[in-house]
């Protein structure tokens, strides 16, 4: 069977399982099927399906039944903490060697693992270890039901498998777990999901909805137009059974049809990029969704943050406040600190508020506020750096008000902020502004109501003054931007006459906002220029020469071999494989042997050969760990070659 990755999101996955025809897309659902009087596991939705057989007891290590099932299990492994220690050792032991047997009698690619949630980070992780070591790549979970009670072991046992194990690496969910769980549980890392849950529900006389499920005795009238449901005329109805198949009531149909619609929403929120959002929306529906968001972005955040791309151009929407901790706004929010230096020729900093509209200079206000700084003359123009303050992401330097997540946020605008909201602000702020490489730096704060109590806030930390030149709390009136003007004015005007060149700025300001701090001036040292239309990418040209692209709807800027030159001398943002030349549009895992522990999904790269010679430039599809680790699927997406 083939493994192939489409996206990541978090410890979450959108992939393909290939067996000749046969294509299962993950996430999806499983269920127990009889056949010549054996049970199996049925992977997948309707035709598109492979089978796994049952696992034996795991008191009982004795050579299992390999039969025409394309999953079999060759381990159940005991990993209670309350088990005597020596017994656990002395089992594992045992189990590496008929691992070590049984891999001689299947392809590797059936071999299946069962384990069970552990309190002990010690066994999960020797359990872990032997699973990397084997290279056993479908893991089997059951007896998850208890940890539904208990969020912080649940996150404990089900991050320590994904941040440790590779991303082909299969999760199945062996226990049946209500629905509306699965986004939450899909975010953590589980591929697989046991659909039994409808089939008990049923038998409660359980119907269920998208966000939960309701006695049937109490609903007065149908919620749902499913087939099932408008094939009665009363709701006690759908306790017959189903014409169809009389194995099942209707009542188990429909809760049937409400699993399948759950997890084709998580594959569609994968294939839009936005699963973040849509569990976000789901956290209401249960109290552990939202104790295990909580928990995974304060303790797993860098792990997730690895495997979550990094340029997209789906909407954030900012509406809860666990939208502060997404993984995008935290990465941007730690490369303005890291990787966003004031250049030292400017003399003065004009602090602007958002707007609704993104990007900024596309709304009314912010274009009056570009009329009046075009009003001051274009040699002393060079002299003056604009930042943005926002919720949530803090501070956003004109430059970059166009790459991702900057220009891809909506958040509810009321005119209070949260606490949480000023210290993020306030921390941005302060921070860009005392890395600073100017000595003497201006700052003007265009701002009015809450800003200026940021900006207040700001001062004081830093001990610096800032002038203000919004009157009567309205930046955009006519006195308010004369005042803006006159200020600016006085600042420049005795300042010596230059060149300001805005395509250089912007260019080198987002190439450092990528690879790193000063790696903009390196990579592009001579005049460039963007040519572009409305829409459109924006070219980078050197002379006549296209030298990189800045797509329009992320603000990535791409490579081409004359810009990752810069990167391979530096070996940044670099993939080296175990060859010399490239072949095909795909490197693939198994072919890296290092890569740059910055790069993330959808960072471009160069790709180095074994004498490290620049031999190409593609865009990462999976995190580095992944990319060492793996042992199938695509790591780069090759764009030019050498």
């Amino acid at each position: 069977m083939k493994f192939q990755l489409s996206v990541s999101a978090g410890f979450a996955k959108l992939a393909k399982i290939r067996k000749e025809s046969i294509v299962v897309e993950i996430p999806t659902t499983m269920s127990i099927f009889e056949k010549d009087g054996n049970s199996f596991w049925k992977i997948g939705e309707e035709d598109n399906s492979i089978t796994m057989g049952l696992p034996a007891s795991s008191l009982h290590q004795k050579q299992p039944e390999f039969g025409d099932e394309d999953l079999s299990f060759i381990a159940n492994i005991l990993m209670q903490r309350s088990l005597n220690p020596s017994l656990i050792e002395k089992q594992l032991a045992k189990t590496r060697e008929l691992m070590t047997e049984y891999l001689e009698t299947i392809p590797q690619e059936k071999a299946t693992i069962l384990i069970q949630p552990t309190d002990s980070t010690e066994i999960l992780k020797q359990v872990l270890q032997m699973i990397k070591d084997f290279e056993i790549k479908n893991i089997a979970i059951t007896n998850m039901l208890p940890l539904l009670n208990n969020q912080r072991q649940a996150v404990s046992f089900l991050a320590g498998i994904s941040s440790f194990l590779p991303v082909d690496s299969i999760l199945y969910l062996l226990s049946p777990v209500p629905h509306t769980f699965w986004p939450i549980l899909a975010y953590a890392g589980i591929d697989v999901f046991n659909n039994g849950y409808a089939g008990i529900a049923s038998k409660q006389s359980m119907y269920l909805t998208d966000f939960g499920g309701i006695d049937l005795a109490s609903l007065s009238e149908k919620p749902c137009f499913c087939e099932a449901c408008n094939s009665v005329s009363q709701l006690s109805e759908l306790l017959m059974p189903d014409p169809k198949s009389s194995d099942q009531t209707l009542l188990e149909k429909h809760n049937t049809l409400i699993a399948t619609k759950k997890i084709r929403e998580i594959r569609n929120a994968l294939r839009n990029s936005d699963l973040r959002s849509y569990v976000e929306q789901m956290i209401h529906s249960n109290v552990f969704s939202g104790a295990v968001l909580r928990l995974l972005d304060k303790h797993h955040n860098d792990g997730i943050i690895s495997r979550t791309p990094t340029w997209k151009s789906s909407l954030i929407k900012h509406i809860t406040e666990y939208s502060y901790y997404r993984p995008e706004i935290q990465e941007f929010q730690r490369r303005i600190r890291d990787r966003y230096q004031i250049r030292g020729s400017k003399k003065v900093v004009v602090i602007f508020p958002c707007s609704a509209r993104k990007p900024y200079s596309f709304s009314k206000s912010h274009g009056k506020f570009l009329n009046t700084l075009g009003s001051i003359s274009n040699k002393k123009r060079g002299y003056i750096q604009e930042l943005i303050l926002t919720s949530p992401l803090g501070v956003i330097p004109r430059e970059l008000e166009m790459v991702y997540p900057a220009a891809h946020y909506d958040i509810p605008v009321t005119g209070d902020w949260s606490h949480e909201e000023k210290e993020i602000a306030v921390k941005q702020l302060t921070t860009v502004l005392s890395k600073a490489k100017t000595s003497k730096l201006s700052v003007i704060a265009h701002v009015s109501n809450e800003y200026v109590e940021l900006c207040k806030d700001a001062e004081k930390q830093l001990k610096m003054k800032f002038k203000y030149t919004a009157s009567s709390d309205k930046t955009t009136s006519s006195a308010s931007l004369s005042l803006l003007y006159n200020e600016l004015n006085s600042i420049v005007k005795d300042q010596e006459p230059k060149i300001y060149r805005s395509d250089m700025e912007l260019i080198q300001t987002i190439a450092d906002y990528q690879y790193g701090s000063g790696i903009g001036q390196e990579m592009f040292k001579e005049n460039c220029r963007i040519r572009s239309k409305p829409n459109q990418p924006q070219f980078i040209m050197q002379d006549k020469k296209q030298i990189g692209v800045i797509q329009p709807t992320t603000g990535k800027l791409s490579l081409t071999l004359e810009t990752g030159k810069t990167l391979a001398e530096k070996e940044k943002y670099f993939v080296l494989f175990d060859d010399e030349e490239l072949e095909g549009s795909t490197l693939f895992a198994v072919g890296v042997n290092d890569a740059d522990p910055q790069i993330r999904p959808t960072d471009s790269v160069v790709i180095l050969n074994k004498k490290r010679e620049l031999v190409g430039v593609g865009n990462a599809i999976i995190s580095v760990k992944d990319m060492k680790e793996a042992k199938r699927g695509p790591a780069v997406k090759i764009k030019q070659k050498a």
